[in-house]
């Protein structure tokens, strides 16, 4: 049944387009051959394969990684990521907590991160490009593509090119170039 929907924008779903659903075959299996772990898991390649299957299925190949600090009387950071789904939602992909945000604890997260990722070489990895997760990149994830977020590119040049506000509007018309030749337009 097509979507009713009261904007004049065509979509697929107005137009009937849907994308089918395709399930593959469902095997029962007993207490023994479900896994304990994710470690144990990890070693069987009939649930890693499983896994990257999945992964691959829902998720986009684009990771974003950040961290934030703990207030509670332990301390800390929380080191998360996460990615989004076909439908556009956040979906968490891995968390850790750390006792500060340093070269080490990104090195120990990324590499948590790589060892469950089978095709980490095509990802991409958003970050605030903390000089602490660029040495992880660099260590762990060598040939992935690496991307600074926008959000904070946008609060960098904000507060470091107060007096210039031709530089925030004019990033801005760069961040929001879909197409090459929007961006070229902009800056002829």
């Amino acid at each position: 049944m097509p979507v009713q929907n009261t904007h004049s924008m065509v979509t697929r779903g107005k137009n009937g387009i849907q994308k089918p659903k395709v399930f593959q075959s469902v095997t029962t299996l007993s207490a023994a051959d479900v896994p304990l772990s994710v470690a144990e898991a990890l070693q069987s390649p009939t649930w890693k394969n499983a896994m990257q299957a999945e992964f691959d299925a829902l998720q986009r190949p684009v990771i974003a990684v950040d961290a934030t600090h703990l207030k509670s009387k332990t301390r800390g950071v929380l080191l998360v990521a996460v990615c989004k789904d076909g439908n556009e939602m956040i979906c968490p992909l891995a968390f850790g907590f750390a006792n500060s945000e340093c070269s080490k604890s990104w090195t120990w997260f990324l590499k948590q991160l790589h060892d469950v990722i089978l095709h980490p070489e095509l990802v991409m990895i958003v970050s605030d490009r903390h000089t602490c997760i660029s040495n992880g990149m660099r260590a762990i994830f060598p040939n992935a593509a690496h991307v600074v977020c926008a959000y904070h590119l946008a609060n960098n040049l904000k507060q470091h090119c107060r007096k210039r506000g031709d530089v925030i509007y004019h990033y801005y018309r760069a961040a929001y170039a879909y197409r090459v030749e929007k961006f070229d337009r902009c800056y002829r």
